[in-house]
């Protein structure tokens, strides 16, 4: 019975535009983010076409997981910046993963590393014209620093 209810809520929220509630199932509360960081090697050498991944992280018991998602990464540019902008679920805590993808060029072959942020807020939604929107999120993630793979 809770199943045709959990259905017909569903149904109902059909009429809502798609990017009021980003796809995510029946009216599920979201928020923009906004990301932007600096990768660079161990000697503060900016590196380009690196692949970045944004996630967000939940907390159960103690345990950390990342969440997975279908958000396309983003590479860097010559200044080793990256800016990723998405609607996702409400996280308290963000995760970037950083890839070197195009191997020994730009500089050499990097060890991938992650860093996560627990230290953003949410800026309210204003006008309440996305009824689902809890908020953006502008967040300015620290710089990660890239050491070279160790040589096999």
């Amino acid at each position: 019975m809770s199943a045709l209810l959990a259905l017909g809520g569903c149904e109902a929220n059909k009429a809502l535009e798609e990017d009021e509630y980003h796809g995510t199932g029946c009216g599920i509360p979201y928020a923009h983010y906004s990301v932007k960081g600096i990768v660079t090697d161990e000697n503060g050498n900016p590196i380009k076409d690196l692949e970045v991944r944004f996630f967000g992280v939940e907390t159960y018991e103690e345990q950390s997981y990342v969440c997975p998602n279908t958000i396309k990464p983003v590479n860097t540019d010559e200044q080793g910046t990256y800016f990723i902008e998405t609607n996702e679920r409400i996280y308290k805590i963000i995760q970037v993963n950083v890839n070197d993808i195009d191997g020994a060029a730009n500089g050499g072959e990097f060890a991938s590393d992650s860093l996560r942020n627990s230290t953003f807020t949410f800026l309210k939604d204003k006008d309440h014209k996305k009824p689902w929107l809890i908020g953006n999120a502008d967040i300015s993630m620290p710089d990660i620093k890239l050491k070279k793979r160790p040589a096999e």
